[in-house]
């Protein structure tokens, strides 16, 4: 049996899965916080002052943690954003738990969580919300590359 044939169709199908490597993660830009309130709800209305979507940062994760936190450590929800048909330029998607503590907030609405990514000069305005979130807790947005 030849093995170099082996190794070279691995790594090619290995290429085309795009798995990152361990410890690989986006570059995180952190566009702000807000609070929960005592009902909560919380909700991130902001214009960005940068334009995210030209620069290709249609990954947003909300945390209770920096940009940076393993979602063992901090409450991490994602959302991989895609282009609308609305025809202004906009990007939409759902946060959904990253995993670990996420997956433990037994209030969280399951409607909540839309994103919208939308052209606003000088940047791009951010418009989040989520509901069934611990009252008082400061959430970060962040944004990234996918």
């Amino acid at each position: 049996m030849r093995v170099a044939p082996l190794l070279a169709s691995f790594a090619l199908w290995a290429s085309l899965i795009a798995v990152p490597a361990a410890g690989q993660t986006p570059a995180w830009t952190a566009v702000g916080s807000a609070a929960v309130d005592g009902g909560g709800s919380w909700r991130f209305v902001v214009n960005a002052g940068q334009d995210l979507i030209g620069s290709g940062m249609t990954l947003i994760r909300v945390t209770s943690g920096d940009c940076t936190s393993a979602p063992s450590q901090a409450i991490v929800l994602e959302a991989r954003l895609q282009s609308t048909q609305a025809g202004n330029g906009s990007w939409e998607g759902r946060l959904a738990p990253a995993g670990g503590l996420a997956l433990s907030l037994a209030t969280l609405d399951p409607n909540s969580g839309d994103v919208q990514l939308i052209p606003s000069p000088p940047g791009t305005r951010i418009d989040t919300g989520l509901d069934g979130i611990t009252p008082g807790l400061t959430l970060y947005v962040c944004a990234g590359q996918p």
